[in-house]
């Protein structure tokens, strides 16, 4: 399991801010909340990550990049995914769960 802590920067691919201290991969459950440090994740264009569930309740998450969640991705509280018009999220199993928080997509969101 990784929790985002934002200690360095908002690379979301920079080992440092996460508490394993290694960047997400496939068989990861990532959880992004209001723990850590001020720094918001954001995945930067041209980067892509596959990652097996994202469980977001706190802070913005923007993709500019691309990101697939094999399992989920489900947000709470005030979670704000943002898919920039650069981005493209895949999400498998049962799709996005928004139970709050919000969603933006100005790029591309698919569900396999």
């Amino acid at each position: 399991m990784a929790f985002w802590d934002g200690n360095v920067s908002i690379d979301f691919m920079d080992p440092a801010n996460w508490s394993n201290d290694a960047a997400p991969n496939a068989t990861e459950f990532v959880t992004i909340d209001s723990f850590g440090f001020s720094f918001n994740p954001t995945l930067f264009s041209g980067v892509s990550v596959s990652i097996r569930e994202l469980t977001m309740s706190a802070r913005p998450f923007s993709v500019q990049g691309s990101l697939t969640a094999t399992n989920f991705a489900e947000l709470t509280g005030t979670a704000n995914l943002s898919i920039a018009s650069t981005g493209e999220v895949t999400v498998g199993g049962v799709g996005v769960v928004v139970a709050g928080g919000a969603l933006n997509n100005l790029g591309t969101l698919n569900s396999t």
